[in-house]
């Protein structure tokens, strides 16, 4: 009841920058993905260069997606966005190549797969998945 009344409140203070932030952040913590992304995708109309609320809408996208199962074109647009101004962000790397993958576009999936392991130290667990998902594709 209290994001509610939060976001009933954000509906009259549209600049409200920290409210949006903290509306998002909120929905993300419920696991409501869309109402997260949409509350930072407000947010980062009032706050374009904010890298924190890019990484954050970027969560909220990847929580979308993968409670989805396949990946929609609007989470791979706003993951493209993600990408223009945080190329190596982890999220958006994935969710790119995952729906590559699942468009049958193999080398594109294995360039971004690659990039994403390669933000990690060999032998990390976060290197071994990233990995396995490139070996998936041969």
């Amino acid at each position: 009841s209290m994001v509610d009344g939060l976001a009933e409140r954000l509906e009259d203070e549209p600049d409200n920058l920290e409210g949006w932030s903290r509306l998002a952040q909120s929905y993300g913590v419920l696991g409501q993905w869309q109402a997260s992304r949409d509350a930072y995708d407000h947010a980062l109309t009032l706050a374009p260069d904010d890298l924190g609320l890019l990484d954050g809408f970027a969560n909220s996208v990847a929580g979308f997606a993968m409670e989805a199962g396949m990946v929609p074109d609007q989470s791979l647009a706003d993951m493209e966005r993600v990408l223009l101004v945080l190329p190596q962000n982890e999220q958006g790397l994935y969710i790119t190549g995952l729906a590559a993958a699942q468009a049958g576009d193999r080398g594109l999936a294995r360039e971004r797969w690659t990039l994403l392991r390669d933000l990690f130290p060999a032998g990390s667990p976060e290197y071994g998945q990233a990995d396995l998902l490139i070996n998936s594709l041969q």
